[in-house]
Parts: C-alpha cells; structure tokens; sequence
C-alpha cells in the first residue's frame, strides 16, 4: 500500500513540474528576439496578409485584438508590415526566420498568419493552466486514480524519457 501511494505522490510531482515546464516554454516562446529551433516559418510575401496581436505595453490598457496587417517589404532579413491604409509610422518590421517583432525596449506586437493558429495558441494556453492548476498543491490526489496517472504519463512521454 506505501509504494502504490509513493508511486501516485512521484507521478503527481512529474506531472506538477510537467505542467510548469510546458507552460514556462509557452510563455518563454514569445520572448527570445529570435526563433525556436524546429519553429521557422516559412517566408512571407509581399502584400500576403497576417494578423498581429498588440502584447506587452500596447495591451495594458486596451483589449488584445487580432488586427490585420499587409507585408510591404521582404529583405534578406527582416520584412515590414502595415496596418492596411496605415502610415508609414505604423510600419512594423519583423525577423524573418520566426516573425519576431524588431524592437528596442520591449515588444509590441506578435504576429499570426491566420485567426485560427491565435484561437489555438490560446486554447492550448488555458489547457496548460487547467492541467497546472488541477496538479498542483495536491488538491486532487484522492480524485485521480493510479491507472488514470499512468495514461497520462504515456502520453506525455518525450524523446528523452
């Protein structure tokens, strides 16, 4: 009976720190001025439409919205979008290996190429908080069985493990 409960105490601990790595990367993700390994997109096109999301200080007072926003300019490196009938004050230029803003102080804004991929980049989001939240401080230990953990575990399993 001791080693069933050490054994439910040691997967409910993997699945703690689990859900804190998965959702530390989630939010890590947008704040490396370059892109992720394994996560280049592909090179955007002059006059393709893409969806940025006003973040950081652009979104402290106001509602995050979805804005659409026209590539103008494709370098080697970077590539510059615009507001569609925007100035050219409201040109904001981007890494082209992983559509990170270029900014100075702190980001304004992160882009998408369609609505869907923000949808589920947020459902994913509030998944990760749920999975933390029922893990954590061991509030539901009594209300998951052994074999439930078990599949759980299975099928969070990464290359290494």
């Amino acid at each position: 009976m001791d080693g069933q409960v050490g054994l439910l105490i040691v997967n409910l601990m993997l699945m703690v720190t689990a859900a804190q790595v998965v959702q530390y990367v989630f939010v890590m993700r947008y704040r490396n001025d370059h892109a992720v390994e394994g996560e280049m997109k592909e090179k955007p096109k002059v006059g393709q439409t893409l969806y940025s999301l006003n973040v950081g200080n652009a979104a402290i007072r106001t509602e995050q919205k979805l804005t659409p926003v026209k590539v103008i300019k494709v370098g080697r490196k970077y590539f510059t979008c615009c507001p569609e009938g925007g100035s050219r004050w409201q040109e904001t230029q981007y890494y082209i290996d992983g559509w990170h803003e270029k900014y100075v102080y702190s980001r304004q804004s992160v882009l998408y190429s369609s609505p869907q991929e923000w949808k589920d980049e947020k459902e994913a989001a509030e998944i990760f908080r749920f999975l933390h939240h029922f893990f954590s401080f061991w509030f539901n230990q009594d209300n998951v069985s052994l074999e439930t953990l078990r599949k759980i575990k299975g099928l969070t399993k990464t290359k290494g493990d």
